[in-house]
């Protein structure tokens, strides 16, 4: 049995679920955007995912980000669209240094 605690927050009108578990040695965070698709909204959406990894204030492009992300201990950020769940979804893990 896995020793599994939750907790939740509610944040700047973000859900923010957590757990937590020794169980694995990677650390995931996993950014869930849900909203009704519909053809206004639907290409923009598509985009956030691509959007998020390619680059960041300090990491202007997407080579220096994943230069970084590689020097977080092998850390990888993903991203897609789930038309099911009508959800942007963006995944960042890495293995826990400690």
């Amino acid at each position: 049995m896995v020793d599994l605690q939750v907790r939740s927050s509610q944040q700047a009108g973000m859900n923010i679920h957590y757990w937590k578990t020794d169980k694995f040695k990677t650390v995931t965070f996993l950014l869930m955007a849900k909203a009704p698709l519909n053809d206004r909204t639907l290409t923009a959406r598509a985009l956030i995912p691509s959007i998020l990894q390619s680059g960041t204030k300090n990491y202007s492009n997407r080579k220096q980000l994943r230069r970084k992300l590689d020097d977080m201990y092998g850390a990888i950020l993903t991203g897609d669209v789930q038309k099911k769940r009508r959800a942007a979804c963006t995944k960042l893990s890495h293995g826990n240094s400690q």
